[in-house]
């Protein structure tokens, strides 16, 4: 059975078996009395011990229920020193409170990129459990947890709230990050039972995050937008009907009041307006549902397929018509035409995603014209965002590419000193802004503008970018210089 670990109390304070009973909110889901005997029964209905060193694994469909969409009810994130410390507030949550935990060791999927895995399973949880630390501060990726959590707290199609707990040695209002200072933390240091305040915290979230959450928007929602590749606006495309074939178009509507708002200024709104017009009339969106993956894609395939097998097989009887010998007609023309049948519903398929693929790069440099006409004005992108394929998205990002623009400048007007070439600074400034927009535009048609947070991450941040990604000057620096060395060669 599995063994029920205590956190570092305060002197004085009772044991976990002599402690108290978490009362009941309306508001909450279930409530689970904690007392020793009733733990018991709780490990022993639900628990499967695997040794003193595993991680305990509930029985499954034992936690409580989940909201639809939701994997784990806390993502738990933590610095690798206090893997420890993480660990037991894990196999607590689970154990007594029936909370399934999100914890890397166990949960993250092997050979995929560390920052993919946080993406993706913080997006599957309900909430974020931060475990405050000295070393959690100290940790790029436990930044990187932290900022990413924050930024998607903002955003309601994740529906994400966020439990800080201090776990030791922080002073809240001297040691966090301003993000993170509006939120009222759990002190472990205080708490006689620290699992029990995260228990608490998560089923009436105003104990810990609500109260502050619209404080905590409105003092840093501006910050957030004025990150290079934080993302202003999302919008979905539609299904529209239609006569032939019943909702085979997706369009995007036109914008509402809250959309104008998000995007600010006049020329913002005029730049997002002229690519929606692109998007709509492109042949792409008018095609969505063939090009998308899925049922109907394999329908038209099959069908054009079926056509091409019955072409071949009636032409070739209509040539032998007079033919009596049915066995040589079935070998010549029957069975040709349904092996054709099988080889040509593959081909098509891979065809039309081709195509697909060809039609979408189409679409974001047709896109990426009309950003180009706004963008000294702005310094907004509007992106094409078909990661998901079944709703197309139109993102709109900022990328103020002006710091990195006098950056790149500086680099090339050494590299000209070295070389001995005679260029003005306008020149240089006109050859970094070509640079710049050349490698947006390259990351545009890989995909990876749209999704940011699967950027290469920098060891510092050097322009302000959104979860700390390297900023596009950092990553032609490095160019610069592999080229200048492979020159000197």
């Amino acid at each position: 059975m599995a063994e029920h670990i205590e956190l570092p109390l305060c002197e004085g304070e009772p044991s976990a078996k002599s402690r108290g009973t978490i009362q009941e909110d309306n508001d909450s889901i279930s409530s689970v009395t904690c007392t020793g005997e009733n733990q018991s029964l709780l490990q022993n209905r639900y628990i499967e011990g695997h040794g003193d060193d595993d991680i305990d694994v509930l029985i499954e469909g034992k936690f409580d229920d989940l909201p639809p969409g939701k994997k784990y009810h806390i993502f738990i994130a933590h610095s690798a020193l206090d893997g420890d410390q993480a660990l037991q507030i894990c196999k607590e949550l689970e154990s007594r409170f029936l909370l399934k935990c999100m914890y890397f060791d166990r949960d993250f999927t092997p050979a995929k990129r560390i920052d993919e895995n946080i993406q993706h399973e913080m997006e599957k949880s309900v909430k974020v459990l931060l475990i405050l630390s000295p070393d959690f501060l100290d940790s790029h990726w436990c930044d990187m947890e932290a900022r990413l959590a924050v930024q998607m707290s903002f955003d309601r199609a994740f529906s994400l709230r966020i439990i800080p707990l201090i776990l030791r040695d922080i002073d809240a209002d001297k040691d966090l990050p301003p993000f993170l200072k509006p939120y009222v933390c759990i002190d472990a240091r205080k708490e006689y039972d620290s699992v029990a305040k995260i228990h608490e915290a998560f089923y009436h979230s105003g104990v810990v995050d609500a109260a502050h959450q619209a404080e905590l928007e409105s003092k840093f929602a501006e910050d957030n937008r004025n990150q290079n590749g934080a993302h202003l606006l999302e919008l979905e495309g539609k299904m529209m009907k239609s006569a032939c074939f019943n909702a085979s178009h997706f369009e995007f509507p036109d914008l509402t009041e809250r959309d104008y708002s998000c995007m600010g200024s006049i020329e913002a709104q005029n730049q997002l307006e002229r690519s929606i017009d692109v998007v709509n009339s492109s042949c792409l969106m008018r095609n969505y549902r063939i090009f998308k993956n899925g049922m109907f894609q394999y329908g038209i395939s099959l069908l054009m397929s079926l056509l091409v097998a019955f072409l071949y097989i009636t032409v070739g009887l209509s040539e032998t018509f007079g033919s009596r010998d049915v066995n040589d007609m079935w070998n010549t023309h029957v069975n040709p035409g349904i092996f054709l049948l099988f080889i040509s519903f593959p081909l098509i398929i891979f065809i039309l995603r081709k195509f697909r693929n060809k039609l979408i790069s189409l679409l974001r440099k047709s896109i990426w014209d009309r950003n180009l006409i706004y963008f000294d004005d702005t310094m907004c992108l509007v992106l094409l965002d078909v990661t998901d394929l079944g709703i197309p998205k139109l993102t709109t990002i900022r990328y103020d590419i002006s710091a990195c623009q006098e950056y790149t400048s500086l680099l090339l007007t050494k590299k000209s000193l070295v070389k001995q070439e005679v260029f003005d600074d306008i020149q240089f400034q006109a050859r970094a802004k070509a640079m710049i927009l050349r490698k947006l535009l390259e990351w545009n048609e890989r995909g990876r503008l749209v999704n940011w947070q699967y950027m290469e991450s920098g060891a510092y941040n050097r322009h302000n970018t959104w979860l700390r990604k390297s900023c596009v000057c950092q990553v032609l620096e490095k160019d610069i210089i592999t080229r200048d060395v492979a020159s000197r060669k």
